[in-house]
């Protein structure tokens, strides 16, 4: 359990680097798309830990509705996360090649909030010690 615990917290710590990475580009006020694209990568990385943590098998996806679904196998809790992961998964490919998507820092901050609340609820279930 010992090596799943390490990759899991591994995990966590990838997410919570892109997390910041986010909340700086927000701060700033600068490629506030970018922000889009590392909250919904920290989102994803959570997921992945809590289910690496809880040794369930995932695909590598970027589709945080299945991640959510995965997840929500094991602990129904994480069903009512599926309109904020919903919210952000068009956000890893699809609207990262996009020359039309430009949000505001009000937008940024909304799926910042997104992510922070995944990011909670991941840590409350926290499955390992």
């Amino acid at each position: 359990m010992k090596g799943n615990r390490d990759a899991a917290r591994a995990w966590l710590a990838k997410g919570e680097s892109d997390l910041a990475a986010a909340h700086l580009c927000i701060n700033a006020d600068i490629a506030l798309d970018a922000a889009w694209f590392h909250c919904q990568q920290a989102v994803e990385k959570f997921l992945k830990a809590w289910l690496v943590a809880r040794e369930t098998q995932f695909p590598f996806v970027h589709d945080l509705g299945k991640l959510v679904s995965l997840c929500a196998g094991s602990d129904t809790h994480f069903e009512r996360l599926r309109p904020e992961a919903l919210a952000l998964t068009p956000f890893a490919v699809q609207v990262r090649y996009s020359a039309e998507f430009w949000p505001t820092g009000s937008d940024a901050n909304l799926a910042l909030q997104a992510a922070k609340t995944i990011q909670q609820v991941v840590k409350e279930r926290w499955p390992v010690s």
